[in-house]
């Protein structure tokens, strides 16, 4: 019984839809570019396979017998629709590709959704996004063929070719009832949530909350202490359960405090000191690849929370 297609069975479906179209095997020869000769042996192999007979001669030519026929439809079909998947696979692979590898937090809470939009806009390029925190330099871009990398932290890493960079202004944010319970006096302590992590060069877990309180210093009255995440985004989601207080990035926690999910723990408590740092391979891309960069540079601008 056959049980599955291969390389052989699907060659001579192919010679017996070419057969059945022409309804004569010298003609089916020339449009395959083979002897009538070779048109018969496949077709009598194919029909040895799968142990019926595909066609009968009459005058003039052949014609293919019912089961014949029943096959030629069940070809006509499937290589129709391998021809236009064919077709839109060339399609798509004369695309212009835009491959992007961003760090996990932006990625997940806010490049994503961004993308959304870019793509509707520009559906004629083919683009692919990696989150990841691995230092790239530019020649690893080049050989592992990234167009765009995006990276967060106080200094670009070396050896990257940086087209912009974008500060990231820090606060503090937490969810409506648990401020209401600090301003209360409620809390016997105060949980700081922290990404562990924040850039592959950080120097201690509390990095950026040491950098903030360098400038604020404890404003809250009550005893802290210490949660670490590695993620930025997960102690933003610890942060809407009600437990604690997280250091927010603007870009990505606009839309919780635009949702109402998030507030600042107080008015105008920012610090400037790390940045988003944006590379290429080099100082002139393809055009494709600098007007996304345009793209990307006024969308980070403009979508900064504005609540600090």
């Amino acid at each position: 019984m056959l049980k599955k297609l291969d390389a052989s069975l699907v060659s001579d479906l192919w010679v017996f839809r070419v057969a059945a179209e022409t309804a004569n095997f010298s003609r089916a020869g020339e449009a395959l570019a083979v002897t009538q000769s070779a048109v018969t042996q496949r077709i009598q192999r194919l029909e040895a396979r799968l142990n019926v007979k595909l066609f009968e001669r009459e005058r003039g030519g052949i014609r293919t017998t019912h089961l014949g026929t029943l096959l030629f439809r069940a070809c006509s079909s499937g290589f129709e629709t391998m021809d236009k998947c064919l077709a839109e696979l060339a399609i798509a692979a004369s695309l212009p590709s835009l491959s992007i590898n961003c760090t996990p937090s932006l990625t997940l809470s806010w490049l994503t959704a961004q993308l959304a939009e870019f793509t509707s806009e520009r559906p004629d390029i083919n683009v692919r996004l990696f989150m990841e925190m691995r230092q790239l330099d530019t020649a690893r871009m080049i050989s592992e063929n990234f167009d765009v990398v995006i990276r967060y932290g106080a200094f670009p890493l070396p050896g990257t070719n940086v087209v912009f960079e974008c500060a990231e202004p820090l606060f503090p944010v937490i969810s409506p009832d648990l401020k209401r319970k600090i301003e209360r006096s409620e809390l016997p302590e105060l949980v700081l949530l922290h990404d562990a992590k924040p850039w592959p060069n950080s120097l201690a877990p509390a990095e950026e909350w040491s950098l903030w309180q360098q400038k604020y210093g404890t404003p809250w009255k009550i005893p802290t202490r210490d949660r670490f995440f590695n993620l930025a985004h997960l102690a933003y989601q610890s942060a809407i359960n009600g437990e604690g207080v997280a250091l927010g990035r603007s870009l990505l926690v606009k839309s919780c405090i635009e949702s109402g999910l998030l507030v600042p723990l107080a008015e105008n408590q920012s610090v400037n000191i790390v940045k988003y740092f944006v590379s290429t391979q080099s100082d002139s891309p393809p055009l494709h690849v600098r007007e996304f960069i345009t793209w990307l540079q006024n969308r980070m601008a403009s979508n900064r929370s504005e609540s600090y």
